[in-house]
């Protein structure tokens, strides 16, 4: 059996986050997702349509989201996969909220910590530290 640390380092795609095989529109965003690859000057975000205009409105965001806290501290987290972050921009658009990934220059974080091996969290995602955004559109 392969170590959490080895899964992740593998060469994956979106598919291998999936847990029931896409079909239609979503199966044509899922191979545009699998076509993006890891750059590892940048960290990875999938986030909503409302997420991104809180980020363009106040210069920054923070994801207050079930499964985003840590020790009770609402945090932003972010990966190393292009494709993990991916699979969350695909739910918030299957869920018609509209998805997107962000590009982040993990450099310019303010305080990114390890969480799990190859994700990380921040208090925040600053604006000018996003260098691209892929928006989902079928």
């Amino acid at each position: 059996m392969k170590t959490y640390k080895q899964f992740i380092q593998e060469g994956k795609t979106i598919f291998d986050y999936l847990l029931f095989a896409p079909e239609g529109k979503e199966l044509k965003l899922a191979n545009q997702i699998a076509k993006l690859k890891n750059d590892k000057r940048f960290v990875y975000r999938g986030i909503s349509e409302r997420e991104y205009k809180v980020l363009l409105r106040d210069k920054q965001v923070t994801s207050l989201g079930q499964g985003n806290t840590r020790k009770g501290i609402s945090a932003s987290y972010v990966s190393d996969d292009v494709q993990l972050a991916g699979r969350f921009a695909l739910r918030a658009w299957k869920d018609g909220l509209g998805g997107l990934i962000l590009f982040i220059d993990r450099k310019e974080l303010p305080d990114i910590q390890p969480a799990d091996e190859g994700n990380y969290y921040t208090s925040f995602i600053p604006l000018n530290a996003v260098k691209k955004v892929h928006k989902l559109s079928a």
